[in-house]
Formats: C-alpha cells, sequence, structure tokens
C-alpha cells in the first residue's frame, strides 16, 4: 500500500511538470539551466572520459554508479567522416554488449543527424552493414538492428535499439516503456558479458542528444532493474560525477524514474 501510494503521488507530480522543466530545487538542490549546448561542447570529465587502443580519447564517459560500471555515456556522434570512425572503432573496441540510440526519428531529420547504425557505410578503416531485425516493439516505437562492424581483422556484431518516440526533456509515453528498455537492453548481453563490467569493456553504449537527460534517464533505469532499492539521487550524483553536472537535469524524466522504481518496489513486495 506504501508503494501504491508512493506511485500516486509521484503520478501526480509528473503530470504537473511541463517539458523542459528544470528539476524543483526540493529534488535535486541547485540545477544548471536547461540551454541546449551544441552536440560538440556537453562538458566531458576528462577522468572517465573513454579512450581508444591507440589512445585517442572520445566524447564518451563510463557512468558509475557505486564504483561499478553501468553504461557508457555520450552525444550524439558529429556528422564528419572522423568522428563516424571514432564511434565506430569505440564500439568495436569496447565490445559493446548493445547500442541504444533515444533520439528520435523526427529530432534526426530536424538536425540532420546521421543514420549510422542502418545501412551500410565505410567510415575510415572501419566497415558497417546493418540489417533489421524488427519493428513491432511496443507498438513500432523501437527498432532493432543487428550492425555488423569490422576493422581490418577485426569483426564485431552489436545489437542496436533505436527508440523512435522519445521526446527531448520529457520522459517515455509510459513508465512500462521504460522498464521494457531496461529489460531489452539487459538481455542484449550476447557475448556473455556481464550486466555490470568492471572495466569500460562489455557494457551498453547509449547516447541520444547531448548524452543527458534521456541517456542518464535510460542509464538509471538500468541500475534500477539491478537493484530497485537503489538511492535514485545518489545515481543522479554519481552519474554527474561521471560525466557532467547536467546528467539527469530533467525533472519530468527524474519523476518517472521515481515512478518506474515505485512499480518494481511494488512487484517485489507482492
Amino acid at each position: 500500500h506504501v508503494f501504491a501510494k508512493e506511485l500516486k503521488i509521484v503520478t501526480a507530480v509528473l503530470e504537473k511538470i511541463e517539458a523542459g522543466a528544470p528539476m524543483p530545487e526540493t529534488m535535486s538542490g541547485p540545477t544548471l539551466g536547461l540551454a541546449r549546448f551544441a552536440v560538440s561542447s556537453i562538458p566531458i570529465n576528462q577522468q572517465t572520459q573513454v579512450k581508444l587502443s591507440d589512445g585517442m580519447p572520445v566524447p564518451v564517459n563510463t557512468l558509475t554508479f557505486d564504483g561499478k560500471p553501468v553504461a557508457l555515456a555520450g552525444s550524439y556522434p558529429k556528422n564528419t567522416p572522423d568522428a563516424l570512425e571514432a564511434h565506430m572503432k569505440m564500439l568495436l573496441e569496447k565490445e559493446c554488449s548493445c547500442l541504444v540510440v533515444l533520439t528520435s526519428e523526427d529530432q534526426m531529420q530536424a538536425k540532420q543527424l546521421p543514420p549510422y547504425f542502418r545501412g551500410s557505410y565505410t567510415f575510415g578503416e572501419v566497415h558497417t552493414n546493418s540489417q533489421k531485425v524488427s519493428s513491432a516493439s511496443q507498438g513500432g516505437a523501437i527498432d532493432q538492428y543487428n550492425m555488423h562492424l569490422s576493422c581490418g581483422e577485426k569483426q564485431y556484431t552489436i545489437p542496436v535499439l533505436h527508440v523512435k518516440n522519445w521526446p527531448d526533456h520529457q520522459p517515455l509515453p509510459s513508465t512500462d516503456q521504460l522498464e521494457y528498455l531496461a529489460d531489452r537492453v539487459k538481455n542484449s548481453n550476447q557475448n556473455g558479458a556481464p550486466g555490470r563490467s568492471s572495466s569500460d569493456k562489455h557494457l551498453p553504449m547509449i547516447h541520444c542528444l547531448g548524452g543527458v537527460g534521456r541517456t542518464g534517464t535510460m542509464a538509471a533505469a538500468l541500475v534500477l532493474k539491478d537493484n530497485p532499492h537503489s538511492n535514485l539521487e545518489q545515481v543522479r550524483a554519481d552519474f554527474r560525477d561521471s560525466r557532467n553536472n547536467r546528467m539527469l537535469e530533467d525533472a519530468s524524466q527524474f519523476v518517472q524514474l521515481k515512478a518506474m522504481q515505485a512499480q518494481l518496489l511494488m512487484t517485489t513486495a507482492s
């Protein structure tokens, strides 16, 4: 009953929050404004920045909670051959368990972002060939691909989930979809990798546009699936230490995480 009551409260709060509203002070302490940075100028914590085998840093961070890696997080790769080659090399070298693209179809078209995860391309030394597996998930809101990558003698196939209906600065249409997504990501460890790696290898790679709101929400949902009793305020603080102090900055997305947590706790209690 306690969980049902909490779920009612967070749902009521969620309904009152407008899309893109900054986090209420009571939930977060001071937050930065929501001015949209250009994809390339999102701040990066250099201590947790991912590096390729040749030492080249890429604009991606390892998100950790309680000292354990959860996921790799970045902004949408820039539409340049160098940026896309580095992004693909990272997926290949780190043997990411899956790639999760949270940028909606509308936003990709509006900002002319490269649909690099579908079709066949050559980016520098990396060749890609992506096959669509399904678009039936969640009423067609999620497309799944298998993307084959090759670079020299190295080859790797990575499952890709593209979530097409998640608007920037807003929660997903339903809390159930967030939980469903977290389950799908956790089940994508096709190479037998543990759900929570001890390094920056075999982790899910998650990005939206800037890699702070939707990306942080998705990674936090993975933490909740591991342990529904996790302290979400601490998750947010750890993610901000891991990447930048804008992680999980949108109030409505954070409230949806609270709602998902209440649902999970209700299920485990029954």
